[in-house]
């Protein structure tokens, strides 16, 4: 049977000119009894259509033999020509189109600088212990463009070496979620691939709601527009060994001393970048090149590329500028001191600045207790 000329009307609940009957489907012409009692007459119908009286039920009827054809069927109000193949069906309700598939959670072109610590971590915990026959994070790194003699082994002497990698991969341009979900993919580490997944949908949520506060900021751009990020082509190749055109430089600390105290920093450079510990240290003088701003410079150290900065109390220190706009700058990044990003070093008896007066200071004025100091500070070090 060919329905391909059917056109169906749908009646609205409550016509009152309504009446019962059959509407019989057909290719061919049929025979339409209308309201006012005329008749015309078709052939054939392969199949019916029964409508029954008033419970606004709609049943299909059996084909029936040739003999048994009906010849007339009753039609509601506004009947249509037998010609025009349109007929008119009791209310009926239409299925709803399906809702569209619920989007993906992952964004993946969210910048990998979105990436928590909590994935970090997981990361850590597959990449970092060795695995025969399978990649681990140097196959990581090697992906991200690090060079295993300038990087890796520089890498592989950090307390977490995987949490180097991504946070000196955070800072090239281009690195995004997609990009890291493509690296394990071709390292082949398909178990980080099934567990990454609910990690990385708690950092996109994390991610857009950050987006969608900073449309809206607390401070003037005149306030955060002075200092570049570590994305910045400015800010590439400020330090000794920086690449203009590869990721930048990596720090544990860096020392924020007057040149008064230069002596004390060089121990201090003794007790941290020596084994076991191997803590990298920024020290102006050694390892930042020269011509660019230097507030603009200890800027961009302080906060993309240090984890903590180290504040050599004296009263020398009082008397610098550049000291008092590291200090301040380093407090305004994190007021509360939750890190524990800034650690103060009293060397000298003075009055530490106000600033940073309610952090606990390691007080090397007392020569005695100087071995437990230094104790303290690698652990202080070694906190994230």
């Amino acid at each position: 049977m060919n329905y391909n000329d059917l056109t169906v009307q749908l009646h609205l609940p409550g016509d009152a000119k309504r009446d019962s009957g059959k509407v019989f489907l057909s290719s061919g012409t049929k025979s339409v009894e209308a309201a006012d009692g005329k008749t015309s007459t078709s052939t054939s119908s392969s199949s019916s259509l029964s409508q029954a009286g008033n419970d606004n039920s709609c049943t299909f009827e059996p084909p029936v033999s040739a003999s048994e054809k009906p010849t007339t069927a009753s039609l509601g109000p506004l009947g249509q020509d037998s010609d025009s193949g349109c007929f008119e069906l009791m209310a009926a309700e239409l299925p709803e189109k399906g809702d569209k598939d619920e989007e993906s959670k992952i964004d993946l072109l969210m910048p990998a600088t979105g990436i928590g610590w909590r994935t970090t971590n997981m990361l850590s915990q597959y990449l970092r212990p060795p695995r025969p026959g399978s990649s681990d994070w140097r196959d990581l790194a090697e992906e991200m463009g690090f060079s295993y003699q300038l990087h890796i082994q520089n890498f592989a002497m950090e307390t977490d070496p995987v949490a180097k990698v991504l946070s000196a991969w955070c800072t090239k341009p281009g690195s995004n979620v997609g990009k890291l979900l493509d690296i394990l993919e071709k390292i082949e580490r398909h178990d980080v691939l099934d567990a990454l997944p609910t990690f990385l949908e708690e950092d996109c949520k994390r991610w857009r709601r950050t987006q969608a506060e900073a449309k809206d900021p607390i401070q003037v751009p005149e306030v955060t527009g002075n200092f570049a990020t570590s994305t910045s082509e400015d800010l590439r190749g400020i330090t000794l060994n920086d690449s203009p055109s590869g990721p930048p430089e990596m720090f544990d600390a860096y020392i924020c001393f007057a040149m008064a105290d230069l002596e004390f920093v060089q121990e201090l450079r003794r007790q941290l970048e020596s084994e076991p510990h191997n803590f990298k240290l920024c020290i102006d003088q050694r390892d930042l090149l020269p011509g660019g701003s230097h507030a603009l410079v200890t800027a961009e150290i302080i906060k993309n590329r240090c984890n903590k900065m180290l504040v050599v109390l004296s009263p020398e220190f009082l008397q610098s500028s550049s000291c008092d706009f590291q200090t301040k700058f380093a407090v305004s990044l994190e007021p509360g001191a939750r890190r524990r990003r800034i650690i103060p070093i009293l060397i000298k008896p003075c009055e530490p600045p106000l600033i940073i007066r309610h952090i606990t200071t390691c007080d090397f004025t007392k020569q005695d207790l100087r071995p437990w100091l230094w104790d303290r500070l690698r652990k202080a070090m070694s906190i994230r």
